[in-house]
């Protein structure tokens, strides 16, 4: 799960420069993503890089002046049972 979030990172980070696109479609997912990977791994080295993801994120304005403070609370916001948490839909769909 971490790999995904490393490749979007990687998708988003070069691809900003030739516009947003990619931002703005990851957006509503990566949130969701950031906390499934965190739910779902009890490995310290897991959390250390995601942590690590947001900072970068939120350093160089990634996602512009919107908020990232939730994504590292695996709790906050989580799943609901018809996965409609925050955009879930798309993550869902998207995971499968």
């Amino acid at each position: 799960k971490l790999v995904f979030l490393y490749l979007a990172n990687d998708v988003i980070q070069n691809s900003r420069k030739k516009g947003r696109e990619w931002v703005d479609a990851l957006w509503p997912i990566l949130g969701w993503a950031m906390k499934h990977t965190l739910r779902n791994s009890s490995d310290e080295k897991t959390m250390r890089q995601c942590e690590k993801l947001v900072n970068v994120w939120q350093d160089r304005k990634i996602f512009g002046s919107r908020s990232l403070s939730g994504w590292l609370d695996p709790g906050a916001g989580g799943d609901d049972a018809n996965g409609t948490a925050n955009g879930d839909v798309a993550a869902k769909n998207a995971a499968k």
